[in-house]
């Protein structure tokens, strides 16, 4: 079985800081005329860009947006490449509900686009190149079951991430550390509340009053009840008012590690087979 989060994908679901709102209205000329403002394909607008970032966003999703260093938001550089500038814009504008990610109405459409912009400055290149074969790394992929945890083209299981488009995505590099160190980007907070569009993976522990102990992807919580989803794909459902405890395990994934379990040509012609996925190779 094998699960990838998507750094990118994984998740999001706290995306800009709950800070105040900075306006940031065109600069006046000499005689009072406006000064345009700047486009976010100039290098004026992907600095206007990073500022309102700076003083909205890199509270929970560092100045690099890599994520928080406590946890609070995750990493979000290649979030415009998985979704779309349009998908992002309104992320911003509109927040995610149910989550700690606010609506910023605010901002124009503009403002966001700087954002945006500075956002997609971020990604740097791959320091992994592509050198296996990727139709070894198919089979690889299948005698090793991961279509019991993902789904590519519509077939496999929903434990882990969809891995139709993940070579367009994330990176060679990125894939190959998933592989030896899954969970390793996971939250490091507690804070999901619904996995909703975007999916998370972090893994709790329930303690039940009677001593009743289980693991799994927490699926949706309310206010007296909460569901979880185990390595088995069983779906758990436990009122709050049963449970002693119920604590996120810090950088634990259902995914097991290929460190040891596979050499390193057989993890070459695997990460090749992802990176060729949606077209990326």
């Amino acid at each position: 079985m094998m699960m990838v989060r998507l750094s990118s994908v994984w998740v999001i679901c706290f995306i800009f800081a709950a800070f105040a709102l900075i306006d940031n209205p065109p600069a006046a000329f000499s005689d009072g005329r406006q000064q345009p403002q700047a486009t976010s394909t100039t290098p004026q607008g992907v600095e206007a860009g990073r500022d309102l970032y700076v003083a909205n966003c890199s509270g929970c999703h560092g100045a690099d947006a890599a994520g928080g260093v406590a946890g609070e938001g995750p990493n979000i550089q290649r979030l415009p490449t998985s979704l779309g500038d349009e998908a992002v814009s309104a992320i911003i504008k509109n927040g995610v509900a149910g989550t700690g990610m606010p609506a910023f109405s605010q901002l124009t459409d503009a403002q966001r686009a700087t954002i945006i912009a500075f956002i997609r400055t971020l990604v740097q290149p791959s320091s992994q190149a592509v050198k296996g074969n990727p139709a070894i790394g198919r089979n690889i992929y299948e005698e090793n079951r991961c279509a019991d945890c993902h789904i590519i083209d519509g077939k496999g299981g929903d434990l882990g991430p969809d891995l139709t488009n993940i070579g367009s995505t994330v990176q060679p590099d990125i894939l190959r550390e998933a592989l030896l160190n899954p969970g390793g980007d996971l939250p490091r907070s507690g804070a999901i509340r619904d996995r909703g569009k975007w999916k998370e993976y972090a893994v709790f522990r329930a303690v039940t009053k009677a001593g009743r102990n289980v693991e799994g992807i927490r699926i949706r919580e309310t206010t007296f009840s909460i569901v979880l989803e185990d390595a088995q794909g069983n779906f758990l459902v436990f009122a709050k008012s049963d449970l002693r405890t119920l604590d996120q395990i810090s950088g634990k994934s259902f995914m097991p590690s290929y460190r040891g379990n596979l050499s390193a040509g057989q993890l070459d012609d695997l990460v090749a087979y992802l990176a060729g996925l949606g077209g990326k190779q």
